[in-house]
């Protein structure tokens, strides 16, 4: 019965439910962000599918900004500008930015 009341409730609501809030600041991927205004932010919550989505840009050869973009081995974790570099044979490039330690 609860099943069918949620199937039935996913029908009745196509559009994902989103915070008013959150979706004044959503836009599609298809659109480039403008540098000058915009931040684009990857919001990784556990277990939510963040680890799949960072393998799938990985494989689409973007530039993510994760824990290996400041990791010592690969030379860019004391630059003082941001960069991107790929490391190895990944195929995708990193920032060498820090996003797990507070400024």
């Amino acid at each position: 019965p609860q099943l069918r009341r949620a199937l039935s409730w996913l029908d009745d609501h196509k559009r994902p439910i989103v915070n008013p809030a959150v979706r004044n600041h959503m836009k599609p991927l298809t659109r480039t962000p403008d540098p000058e205004n915009e931040t684009v932010l990857f919001w990784h919550i556990p277990k939510s599918g963040g680890t799949t989505l960072k393998s799938i840009y990985k494989c689409m050869k973007k530039t993510l900004s994760v824990r290996v973009g400041a990791d010592p081995r690969y030379g860019h974790a004391t630059d003082k500008e941001i960069v991107a570099f790929e490391p190895g044979r990944m195929g995708a490039s990193f920032v060498n930015v820090d996003t797990l330690t507070p400024p």
